[in-house]
């Protein structure tokens, strides 16, 4: 298993998602978008959001990732 960062960038319709391991190298990248006329209340965007990180959080552990940290952009 190797340490890697979890890093996001939120915002109100995209959130940015990238796995990056200590020694700087890029493993997952992905985003996903929510449309407010889709998703109108923050709570949908939240249950969506939520079913998207255990997705990625499977992917993390396919390929042997184990978050160590977890920074999110200003």
């Amino acid at each position: 298993m190797s340490d890697c960062i979890l890093g996001l960038d939120i915002s109100t319709s995209v959130i940015g998602i990238s796995c990056v391991t200590d020694s700087g190298v890029i493993m997952i990248t992905d985003s996903l978008v929510l449309p407010t006329p889709k998703y109108p209340t923050i709570w949908e965007k939240a249950r969506v959001y939520e079913d998207f990180l255990c997705s990625k959080h499977t992917d993390f552990a396919d390929n042997g990732l184990k978050i160590k940290s977890v920074f999110v952009e200003e």
